[in-house]
C-alpha cells in the first residue's frame, strides 16, 4: 500500500526599506527630529557616501519655515553580511524653530567611476579643515558637470541650532572648489569629511534599466521659478540641490544659502534660492544643479512583505519494509 505525504512550504521574504539600482541606492521618506536617528543599507555597498534630499517649505501653525539643515555623521559602510549605516537630524538655524519633524529621503552611492545610461558619475570624499580648498575630480567632464555635496562627519556639535555647510564655489569640467561654512559657531577647527557626486550633464535625462536620473542646470536667485522636466510621473522622483557657484572671499561673512523646493507638480518643480538662511543678505544669480533620482526597483516603501509563496510538495513513497509487488 502506497503511504502519501503532502508537506505545505510557506516562504515569506521580508524586504528592507530601500530601492537600489547598480552603485546608487534610495532610502525614501524618512522622518527626521533634532535628535540623531540611525538609518541601515544594503551592505553591497562596501565604500559608501550619503546624499540628503533638497530642502522644502513646511508649514507649522501658519507660519512658513524654510531655514533648515539636514546633517549627517558616523557613516559606516557595508561588509560582508553587516548592513551599512548613518547617522541624520534635521537642525534648525533659528532659536524660534518649530520642535517639528521633517520628511527626508537619502541617496546612498559607491564611490568610484560609474556609468549609468551613458552618463558619467564620479562619486568620493575629501577631509578638509576650515575654509577653502580644491579637488581634482578623476576625471575629465566634457564640460561643467553637477555637483552635489555632503558632510559626512560632525566633530564638533556646536551651539544650540547651529550648522556647519560645505557649498561649492566653483565647478569646472576637472574640478571643484568649496568652502566650510558655519552659522552660530559651529565651524570646527578638525578634519571633516564631505562627500560629493558628479553627474555629466550632456543628457537631461538618463535612463538604464531600473533607474531614472533628470537633470536642472539653473541659474537662480532668491525669485522662485518653475523648472519643467519631459518625464512622466515627476512626484515620484526625489530631488537633491546644490549652489554651484557661491561667492567667497576670506574674511566675507559666510553666505549660507540654499536652494529650497516651494511647490511640484507632475512635469514641473519650483525653487528658489533661500536667502532667509544667508547672513550676507547679497541677492545674486548663482548656479543651481537640481538631480532627481527613480529607481522603479522599489523594494519597499516601508517594511512588509515582498512576495509569499506556497509550495505543495506531493511525497510518494512505499513503505521502507514493504516488499515490492510482482
Amino acid at each position: 500500500m502506497k503511504n502519501t505525504k503532502r508537506v505545505a512550504l510557506s516562504f515569506l521574504a521580508i524586504l528592507p526599506s530601500i530601492a537600489f539600482a547598480g552603485p546608487i541606492a534610495l532610502l525614501k521618506d524618512q522622518t527626521l527630529t533634532n535628535q540623531w536617528q540611525t538609518f541601515e543599507f544594503d551592505s553591497s555597498f562596501s565604500n559608501a557616501a550619503i546624499f540628503s534630499s533638497m530642502n522644502v517649505i513646511i508649514e507649522n501653525k501658519d507660519t512658513l519655515y524654510e531655514d533648515y539643515t539636514f546633517n549627517i555623521k558616523n557613516v559606516v559602510s557595508g561588509n560582508g553580511s553587516d548592513k551599512g549605516s548613518f547617522q541624520a537630524r534635521v537642525d534648525w538655524d533659528s532659536a524660534n524653530a518649530p520642535d517639528t519633524s521633517v520628511n527626508a529621503s537619502f541617496l546612498i552611492a559607491q564611490q568610484g567611476l560609474h556609468t549609468i545610461g551613458g552618463s558619467v558619475i564620479e562619486v568620493g570624499t575629501i577631509n578638509s579643515s576650515q575654509g577653502e580648498f580644491r579637488h581634482q575630480f578623476t576625471t575629465e567632464f566634457l564640460s561643467r558637470p553637477l555637483l552635489l555635496l555632503e558632510q559626512q562627519t560632525k566633530q564638533n556639535e556646536g551651539n544650540t541650532n547651529s550648522y556647519e555647510l560645505t557649498k561649492a564655489s566653483e565647478t569646472t569640467s576637472s574640478a571643484f572648489t568649496a568652502v566650510r561654512q558655519q552659522y552660530n559657531n559651529a565651524l570646527s577647527s578638525s578634519l571633516e569629511t564631505t562627500a560629493y557626486i558628479a553627474v555629466s550633464k550632456e543628457s537631461e535625462i538618463i535612463e538604464e534599466d531600473s533607474a531614472t536620473i533628470v537633470l536642472g542646470d539653473l541659474l537662480s536667485d532668491n525669485t522662485r521659478q518653475a523648472k519643467y522636466f519631459d518625464v512622466p510621473n515627476l512626484s515620484e522622483f526625489v530631488f537633491f540641490s546644490e549652489i554651484n557657484g557661491v561667492p567667497y572671499s576670506p574674511g566675507a561673512v559666510t553666505d549660507t544659502s540654499q536652494y529650497t523646493q516651494s511647490n511640484s507638480s507632475e512635469s514641473t518643480i519650483t525653487g528658489f534660492i533661500n536667502e532667509g538662511a544667508s547672513r550676507d543678505g547679497r541677492h545674486t544669480v548663482e548656479h543651481v544643479a537640481l538631480i532627481g533620482f527613480r529607481i522603479e526597483s522599489t523594494l519597499v516603501d516601508e517594511p512588509r512583505t515582498l512576495f509569499l509563496m506556497f509550495i505543495s510538495i506531493v511525497l510518494f513513497r512505499k513503505s521502507l519494509f514493504s516488499k515490492p509487488s510482482n
